[in-house]
């Protein structure tokens, strides 16, 4: 049998490489899946998945062995809207020989079963969804996690993909209690669920509409798996979320009105779905968990989902604009998929207005500063370019408007100019709306008030320094390092005359590369990263 499984693999490399030359070697992991159907939309079908990958800043080579997975898949198509594209977007679980579900762990990833492999097609960035789930990891959530990859399937090279975490209960995914067949009672019964609210194509979408008509699919446990007593116990849990929602007061004490709602959920959600404008945002591939009340019965909201149709990339419901509240401008009446009421409930409450400006000072400092998002734009951009090239040379797209497109920018690199623009003006507008210079400032913490800002970031030769300080020193020094730490450009006693400066400096001289800008003002230091791109 061995013998006969190598053989196979063998046969399948053979056929591949010389089929798909328009893919010979990758920095990225390629993948090879092998089906002796075509691939329905459901139930899946079993076919062979090959995975190659050498390691961490090794070159994959299409005549390698499979040596990150040499196995059974099942495999269906998967999405809404995006079925449409040419370019497919799969659903597939690892499996063992006699077709029974096998967890194993891909490109060092959790061990699991069940995979998304998705296919960025309208969105011609190709990072979207990658971005957003880094942001939303980095605010402290777990976020599905993804690797870039190639795709070769049924010996036709199929472009770059994204190898995504489905979003299950699990241990390493959304960590909540199992709900076994005997949990049926008392706090056994709690949890754990995971519920969403979603388009209803596709399988296993059976769920129930609340009071307020808002229509909640089972995601935990399984709808095939759950029982009639678990689904009551859900359906009156949400109930009386609504009721409370429906009803709430204003002036009650916060404990009082989110005693059974993880808040702070809610507000990073928001949060990330107004810094992406996302479309389909609150309403559609939306996600909530509950575990049991022994441990954090709130509900909570989350994983996110889906934000390929977010950061500016479509052309209805004002979502192209960079101004404006998502959750506010709303849905016309004549869509079927609204936001959900208490969403608005919500945010029209004073307290959850004030944990939002909050949370989004305390963002701006870390984890949502202009210079961080271009950084990691940048790494995400470098790392897939070669597969981008080839993705569109199997794709020609890039002058094309592909449904809901705003802007077509001709090549790659323009669409991600587009993203880091419409990016820094969409934090510009929410900086401006929640008054972000007086929310960050702090009087019993002035230090907080120490930033140091640079733009355009990358630059192509002159950059721009904005420094807010607490103090108004009495010159200041300026200093660039490159990444080995040396310096090579240098201002010293620069006058300052506000709390609030801009200068700039010219640097054409220097070749494109990561550099470090420091600004002493007496014992402060102030620093951060620029790229120089040419």
């Amino acid at each position: 049998m061995k013998k006969l499984v190598r053989l196979s693999t063998i046969i399948n490399l053979l056929a591949t490489y010389l089929l798909s030359q328009s893919l010979t070697q990758s920095n990225l992991p390629i993948v090879v899946i092998n089906t002796d159907n075509t691939i329905p939309n459901e139930p899946k079908i079993t076919a062979h998945m090959g995975i190659i990958y050498n390691g961490k800043n090794q070159i994959n080579y299409i005549s390698d062995k499979f040596n990150e997975y040499d196995g059974l898949i099942g495999i269906e198509t998967r999405g809404s809207s995006s079925q449409m594209f040419p370019k497919k977007s799969y659903s597939i679980e690892t499996r063992d020989t006699d077709g029974n579900n096998l967890n194993v762990s891909l490109l060092g990833m959790p061990e699991e079963n069940d995979w998304i492999l998705y296919g960025p097609y309208s969105d011609k960035s190709l990072i979207r969804n990658a971005l957003a789930y880094k942001l939303y990891e980095e605010m402290g959530w777990y976020s599905p996690r993804f690797r870039f990859c190639e795709l070769i399937l049924n010996n036709e090279y199929k472009g770059l993909y994204l190898l995504i975490e489905k979003i299950k209960r699990d241990k390493n995914r959304v960590d909540i209690s199992k709900l076994a067949t005997t949990d049926i009672e008392g706090i056994d019964i709690t949890g754990g669920y995971i519920i969403k609210i979603d388009k209803t194509e596709g399988s296993k979408t059976a769920g129930w509409y609340s009071q307020h008509n808002i229509y909640y699919q089972y995601h935990y446990p399984d709808p095939d798996d759950i029982l009639e007593v678990q689904k009551n116990y859900i359906i009156s849990f949400i109930d009386s979320f609504e009721y409370k929602m429906n009803n709430i007061n204003y002036s009650d004490q916060p404990e009082e009105k989110y005693k059974k709602v993880n808040i702070e959920s809610f507000v990073d959600v928001t949060i990330i779905s107004e810094l992406s404008k996302n479309i389909d945002a609150y309403r559609l591939s939306f996600f909530m968990y509950k575990d049991r009340d022994d441990k954090d019965g709130r509900l909570t909201a989350g994983p996110i989902w889906d934000y390929n149709l977010a950061f500016g990339n479509v052309n209805y419901y004002d979502a192209e604009k960079y101004t404006g509240w998502k959750i506010i401008e709303g849905i016309p009446d004549d869509d079927s998929f609204k936001i959900p009421f208490w969403w608005n409930k919500m945010w029209n409450d004073p307290f959850f207005q004030q944990k939002f400006k909050q949370r989004w000072g305390e963002l701006r400092n870390d984890i949502i500063p202009e210079n961080h998002i271009l950084l990691l734009i940048d790494s995400l951009t470098n790392y897939i370019s070669d597969a981008a090239r080839r993705n569109f040379e199997k794709w020609d797209i890039l002058n094309t408007w592909i449904w809901p497109n705003n802007f077509v920018g001709g090549s790659w690199e323009n669409e991600i100019l587009y993203l880091k623009s419409w990016i820094i003006q969409r934090i510009k507008w929410i900086d401006t709306a929640l008054n972000y210079a007086d929310l960050i400032y702090d009087h019993n913490k002035p230090e907080r008030y120490n930033i140091l800002k640079l733009f355009p970031n990358p630059t192509n030769g002159e950059i721009n320094i904005q420094i807010k300080l607490s103090i108004i020193p009495e010159n200041i020094d300026i200093n660039v390092y490159n990444i080995l730490g040396q310096k090579v450009f240098s201002l010293n006693n620069v006058t300052v005359n506000d709390y609030v400066s801009t200068l700039t400096i010219p640097l054409s001289k220097f070749e494109s590369n990561i550099f470090i800008l420091e600004v002493k003002a007496g014992k402060l230091s102030l620093k951060n990263k620029f790229i120089i791109l040419k």
